[in-house]
């Protein structure tokens, strides 16, 4: 748990900070039923294939949320074995790409998750991915958040609480 804990601290001190909007929306796909929360203040938008999408005001966070169906639960220990290489995937894609975590399994809220993170670069800007994969009710949901660590002033609390926030209103789809 200790181990999880720094894990989960450590990948989210390192995002950037945003405003944070005293209030926060749920959205409901209206596909696959999953619900999430984050502030009002974001854009929002359904990219390719169902993918739905949610950015800061100032652009230095968002995140995406991809489910898809596949008929039963799928372990921890079998999305690590189904992902093995999506770190060199990510080196292959992100300029610099240095992972941080690497298939790690980690507990937020009452969701379990395998964890990828690390850092690269992008026009300019230190970035940092972090990739949350969960396979419960038969669906596999991803859930990707992007922070531009360039941005000047950030807080790492603030990033973190919000972050965590967003995290944990996560309610998946049952297939």
């Amino acid at each position: 748990m200790k181990k999880t804990l720094v894990l989960v601290l450590t990948l989210l001190m390192l995002l950037p900070v945003v405003a944070l909007a005293e209030d926060l929306v749920t959205y409901t796909d209206p596909d696959l039923g999953f619900e999430i929360s984050f502030p009002e203040d974001w854009t929002t938008s359904i990219g390719d294939e169902g993918m739905f999408i949610a950015v800061a005001p100032d652009y230095s966070l968002n995140f995406n949320v991809i489910s898809i169906p596949v008929g039963e639960s799928i372990s921890s220990a079998q999305l690590i074995a189904e992902l093995e290489g999506l770190s060199e995937e990510f080196a292959q894609n992100f300029e610099g790409y240095e992972a941080a975590a690497d298939g790690e399994i980690i507990t937020i809220g009452e969701l379990e998750f395998v964890a990828f993170s690390g850092f690269y670069s992008s026009q300019g800007s230190d970035m940092q991915i972090l990739q949350l994969y969960t396979g419960i009710y038969g669906v596999v949901h991803i859930l990707t958040f992007t922070g531009n660590t360039s941005v000047e002033g950030f807080d790492s609390d603030a990033v973190d609480a919000l972050v965590i926030e967003i995290i944990e209103s996560f309610v998946p789809a049952k297939a």
